[in-house]
C-alpha cells in the first residue's frame, strides 16, 4: 500500500491559491502514523484534532468542509496564510486575497 504524504505548504502557488485534502487521504496519513492504536475509519474527532494540530504546525490554515445535506465531514480546504489571506467563509464559499 502506497503511503500518503502530509501535504507541503509549497504546493500552493497564485494560480492553485489552496488545495483541498480529502477525507479518505486523512484518514489513512493518521492510520500510518498511529501504528499501535486501532484503525480509525472516519473523520473522528481524534482524526481531526491530530490533522488540524499537524496542519498547524507545518504551516498551513484550514477549514473543515461538510458533505452538502449531511454534517459528514468531507475534508479540508488547506491555504498558506503567508501567502493569502481569508476574508470571507460561508456555508457556500470560500473567498481568498493575495496580499
Amino acid at each position: 500500500m502506497a503511503k500518503v504524504k502530509f501535504p507541503s505548504v509549497g504546493r500552493v502557488t497564485k494560480e492553485k491559491p489552496y488545495i483541498f485534502y480529502e477525507r479518505a487521504r486523512i484518514v489513512k496519513l493518521y492510520n500510518q502514523h498511529h501504528l499501535s492504536g486501532s484503525a480509525q475509519k472516519n473523520l473522528a474527532k481524534n482524526v481531526r484534532q491530530w490533522f488540524e494540530n499537524e496542519a498547524r504546525a507545518r504551516g498551513w490554515h484550514l477549514k473543515l468542509m461538510t458533505e452538502y445535506g449531511i454534517s459528514k465531514g468531507a475534508g479540508y480546504i488547506m491555504w498558506s496564510p503567508a501567502k493569502r489571506r481569508v476574508t470571507k467563509i460561508t456555508a457556500q464559499m470560500l473567498v481568498i486575497d493575495e496580499f
